[in-house]
């Protein structure tokens, strides 16, 4: 099926995220004794560029004592890629910049930054236990880190260098992952 228009695309993309991304993390994070909510209001995302983008925005505004009021009940939540805009209208949205923004503002002990490695690779290859932003330079510098990873690592980096946050990126099964280290 091809979407005629941005609503059907949205429509689609909440489907195959609420229906089977999320309940297939959850069940992930359970097995490693994380019950996490999954983010449910007290953020809203703006439009970047309609025309230009389609249906893409940007973290907008934080509902610190929402999302706090969430994030007591389980005491971790999920965070994906799908945010109301101020009219009610999904958008998509970078998850790791929304879940640095929340991290930041509700000034967590930790950030677990899920992916479908288990951790950062060398070039070899091999999870890299510790990363810094000089390490991070030189594996982007060899196209060793590329793409979404380099999204992730500046938002995680960024959060650790401001906060006492751990922060870590990883799958789930393997949850040690990388430490980023600021």
């Amino acid at each position: 099926m091809i979407p005629r228009d941005g609503r059907e695309m949205c429509h689609c993309s909440r489907e195959i995220i609420t229906q089977h991304v999320q309940p297939h993390l959850l069940k992930q994070l359970r097995t490693v004794g994380v019950a996490p909510a999954v983010l449910q209001g007290g953020i809203e995302a703006s439009v970047i560029n309609e025309a230009r983008y389609g249906q893409v925005g940007q973290l907008s505004a934080i509902d610190t004592h929402a999302v706090d009021q969430q994030l007591a009940g389980t005491g971790a939540l999920l965070v994906g890629p799908l945010l109301p805009s101020a009219a009610g209208k999904l958008l998509n949205v970078n998850a790791d910049d929304v879940a640095m923004a929340l991290a930041q503002q509700l000034q967590v002990t930790q950030l677990h930054f899920v992916t479908d490695v288990p951790g950062v690779l060398d070039a070899n290859g091999c999870v890299v236990s510790r990363l810094t932003p000089a390490l991070m330079n030189d594996l982007s510098a060899s196209s060793v880190i590329t793409g979404g990873m380099s999204v992730k690592l500046r938002a995680g980096l960024a959060v650790a260098a401001t906060h006492t946050t751990k922060v870590t990126i990883g799958n789930v099964i393997e949850p040690a992952g990388t430490v980023l280290v600021a």
